[in-house]
């Protein structure tokens, strides 16, 4: 296997690369480059993404070619580690909308790799920082970690913060204006208006 993986790194310059627009994407904040990057996977799956992870951006990262460039992996085999780096978050195909020379638009399937695995949340917002569509008919990447048992958070409400604002910036005359114009919506008081005596007039 380690071989394998060696011959993969040397044929890496020589790989085909995809269409205009296609192939290969490097996700963004990536952690440098080591040698137990894909200790967590499966040999096989190891040994495919160090490959392509190698690869300059724009090259043709579809099972079929991967199959060609690395004859120790067949078809099936190439199209299964895919998938399983989809699921452990190194991997995801997004649909972004291009425009074309002619001033036409067109729909293209970009690979954007990462040797960090990302969770869903994570892809999800890529997804809508490159303002593309999560390609359809992939698995779906790993759900994000849960927090502790013993971590909770808390967030307080409009009212307590505006009410804590108050107390803070009461020497502060602009914010204090400001808070005391926002207070009786949350906190609406009762007014009762009285009668005032004219003056040189008694009631009856």
């Amino acid at each position: 296997m380690a071989a394998a993986n060696l011959s993969a790194v040397l044929r890496a310059p020589a790989h085909p690369m995809a269409k205009a627009g296609y192939g290969k994407r490097d996700a963004p904040d990536q952690a440098p480059r080591r040698a137990d990057d894909f200790a967590g996977l499966e040999p096989r799956e190891a040994a495919i993404a160090g490959y392509i992870d190698r690869l300059p951006e724009g090259a043709a990262i579809g099972y079929k070619v991967l199959a060609e460039e690395l004859p120790d992996y067949g078809q099936q085999a190439c199209r299964s580690a895919l998938d399983r780096l989809t699921r452990a978050g190194h991997l995801r195909r997004i649909r972004v909308h291009l425009a074309q020379a002619d001033g036409r638009r067109r729909w293209v399937t970009r690979t954007y790799f990462s040797r960090t695995a990302r969770d869903a949340d994570w892809w999800a917002a890529h997804v809508r920082f490159v303002r593309g569509l999560d390609a359809p008919g992939q698995p779906p990447a790993p759900a994000a970690a849960a927090p502790p048992d013993n971590w909770t958070r808390t967030r307080p409400d409009n009212r307590t913060r505006l009410l804590r604002d108050t107390r803070r910036h009461h020497r502060s005359p602009v914010r204090f204006r400001c808070c005391l114009r926002l207070r009786p919506r949350l906190r609406p008081r009762r007014v009762v208006r009285g009668t005032r005596r004219r003056p040189g007039r008694g009631t009856c």
